[in-house]
């Protein structure tokens, strides 16, 4: 958590106060308590010319005729607060979760939904839909939750550094972005697709135009600055191209995931051995064979039909058009 916290800018609410107060057409100026190394700011790499082209792809397909409140829509009708809690009190049972996870519900949380060391974050007001919500559920807590549970089982719980393992956050997030898709009836990533192009836009333009490309999708001033945030952080000067790039593991993770699942033969219980890369998943069952991870509800119920869907949603993002090299 330290580098999200050192690319949070300490003047932020100042700034965006400036930046509406000049019809968003000021860049601001950050200030950091740590300024992020350009390694770190580029930890995760730079956007590819050939996810590009595909998450361009979605977006136009996506947004085709029709705009992000029209996709929303599809999702069934908003939830109130109560009718959310059934949802999560539903799903902590059949998880067996139930003494494991504390749901905590505010309106000083910047994100929608975030899940760190059994703790999920719901932001106030509630804004989603019954199938986004059930979404989020799959996302935060069938994937990152269930993962970390598993993980702590683990002879290499905290210790993945001292014996080598790879960076994990593309199969953590790509994984969940697939579960998130597969609760929800509108199957295009449209989300995992912006968050690819913003980024790839950032890195050439500076914050107002950045803003300006991201209002083409989302028509929530509000909304519109926190995604811009997102992808223009570790600069002093937004004016400049640049700014952090992980948001982009989120579209090329799911590709990826979906690749190692087919070659895999959906090795889903290895997916599941931990808070890990694909990539080390036979180091983490030599480390400890014996181990049998949980998996969600979502896959012990019928994984014949998990298959089933998660390839439809490959085959509707084109994903199998992807080379693995």
């Amino acid at each position: 958590m330290s580098l999200v916290r050192d690319l949070t800018p300490i003047n932020l609410l100042e700034e965006k106060q400036k930046f509406f107060d000049q019809n968003c057409k000021y860049n601001p100026y950050f200030k950091y308590n740590n300024l992020a190394t350009l390694d770190k700011l580029y930890k995760y790499g730079q956007p590819k010319p050939k996810y590009l082209a595909l998450a361009q792809e979605i977006l136009d397909k996506a947004f085709h005729n029709q705009t992000e409140a029209d996709i929303r829509a599809l999702e069934g009708k908003l939830l109130n607060r109560a009718q959310a809690q059934i949802m999560i009190d539903k799903f902590l049972t059949a998880n067996d979760l139930n003494k494991l996870i504390k749901i905590v519900w505010s309106d000083k949380f910047l994100g929608k939904a975030s899940y760190y060391k059994n703790v999920l974050k719901l932001q106030l007001p509630l804004w989603h839909r019954r199938a986004e919500f059930k979404g989020t559920l799959y996302h935060e807590l069938g994937t990152h939750a269930i993962r970390r549970i598993n993980y702590a089982h683990q002879p290499f719980f905290k210790k993945k550094n001292k014996f080598g393992f790879e960076d994990y956050m593309r199969t953590e997030e790509g994984l969940a972005g697939l579960h998130t898709l597969l609760a929800r009836n509108f199957k295009l990533d449209y989300t995992g697709a912006l968050n690819y192009v913003t980024s790839a836009v950032a890195q050439k333009k500076s914050f107002t135009e950045t803003f300006n490309f991201v209002l083409k999708y989302i028509d929530d001033r509000n909304r519109a600055w926190r995604y811009t945030v997102k992808h223009k952080r570790g600069l002093y000067d937004t004016a400049k191209s640049g700014g952090f790039t992980k948001d982009i593991v989120y579209f090329e993770g799911m590709i990826k995931v979906w690749q190692f699942m087919q070659q895999s033969d959906f090795d889903l219980e290895g997916l599941y051995l931990g808070k890990i890369a694909y990539e080390d998943i036979a180091k983490a069952r030599e480390m400890n064979p014996g181990f049998v991870p949980q998996l969600p509800s979502f896959i012990k119920k019928d994984k014949g039909k998990y298959i089933k869907e998660i390839n439809k949603i490959a085959r509707i993002n084109k994903l199998d058009q992807i080379s693995s090299t």
